[in-house]
């Protein structure tokens, strides 16, 4: 069997060297494991874990082959092993495409992506049903997004709809266990695109392609902000545990992690899920302060009331008529906060 890539063996680093198999194995890069008297016709790529000589180099290059290095330093510095193997081989990937693009739109590749996502899916990890069914659709993304770039939208079609169809399947299992509420919002939309795709002319494959990317993006999203509410829930009880009071320096901190969650999911096209985020974070100070009233306050403190409970009060009408809105209050309330508790974080570090 002919292959792509020759990995040139090198005993200071047989860790990288097979994590970089692995990596290549992900993508169905076809590759073999030796040294330099192992290219043969059909090499167009050498990756080099470890020095090589110049004169191998030239020779390679001479003879229209690449050299990838993938020593510890230079372009992988200061990433893990995994990071590193998988900058490789995304490179390797781009490297093979030039000047033939069929291969990534061949049957072969779509059959390869196809198996790839049914393996992770059944992956034995211990993780939750929500962050299966999310890595299940992250990898589809992986392997449709570029063969639909090169132009194999029928293909891309194919791979979305079989994690669509394997994630369904799953839900239906799952449906006693776990997360049931969220789960059920999820089988939702999978079911809602895939019946969307079943009315779509079959020539219609860009809108196909589309339907589904869009369906996993929203689920992929929601996935985040059900992390952050998490997050902020967990942060608010362990602060209610530890007996540890607010003050402007803590209310900084609270909001900034607060933003650094929901401005992302905003971005990336959900206000609804930012608002959700927002909403928790308002939640939790306005009912941390309730706790703990007190005489001897701050500017900021008495600001967080004033500004975030007309927001809370309203936040779960507002949720669903205008969270864009809501989103943006939230948010102006929150810098007009975080400007005056940073004054006031200043004036403490400075006493």
């Amino acid at each position: 069997m002919e292959i792509d890539v020759l990995l040139l063996h090198d005993a200071s680093e047989p860790a990288l060297l097979d994590s970089i198999a692995a990596a290549l194995d992900e993508k169905g890069i076809v590759y073999g494991a030796g040294g330099l008297d192992d290219v043969e016709a059909g090499v167009r790529v050498v990756v080099a874990v470890g020095a090589i000589e110049p004169t191998a180099v030239t020779r390679l290059l001479s003879n229209g082959v690449v050299v990838v290095p993938a020593v510890s330093g230079g372009w992988l510095a200061d990433h893990a092993r995994e990071s590193r193997a998988r900058r490789v081989a995304d490179a390797v990937d781009a490297l093979l495409l030039i000047g033939a693009p069929s291969r990534r739109v061949s049957e072969e590749s779509v059959q390869q992506a196809l198996e790839m996502v049914r393996l992770h899916h059944r992956r034995e990890l211990d993780i939750s049903p929500l962050e299966r069914i999310c890595e299940t659709l992250r990898v589809a993304i992986e392997w449709g997004e570029p063969i639909c770039e090169t132009g194999g939208l029928s293909g891309c079609v194919r791979i979305y709809r079989g994690a669509a169809e394997l994630v369904a399947a799953y839900i239906n299992e799952q449906h006693e266990r776990g997360e049931g509420q969220l789960l059920d919002a999820v089988g939702d939309e999978l079911g809602d695109a895939l019946a969307a795709v079943e009315r779509l002319r079959g020539d219609a494959v860009d809108e196909q392609v589309w339907t589904l990317r869009h369906t996993f993006d929203r689920i992929l999203v929601a996935q985040r902000t059900a992390r952050a509410l998490y997050a902020i829930d967990d942060l608010f009880t362990g602060l209610m545990q530890a007996g540890r009071r607010l003050n402007a320096s803590l209310i900084y901190d609270i909001i900034s992690l607060s933003i650094s969650h929901g401005a992302p999911v905003y971005n990336d096209g959900s206000p609804i899920g930012c608002a959700q985020i927002y909403l928790c974070t308002a939640a939790g100070l306005l009912r941390q302060l309730t706790a703990e009233a007190s005489d001897d306050e701050g500017r900021t403190e008495p600001l967080v009331r004033h500004t975030l409970t007309p927001l809370f009060a309203s936040g779960a009408r507002r949720l669903q008529e205008d969270a864009d809105a809501l989103a943006w209050g939230l948010r102006r309330a929150f810098d007009e906060i975080v400007e005056v508790a940073a004054e006031e974080r200043r004036w403490e570090h400075d006493s």
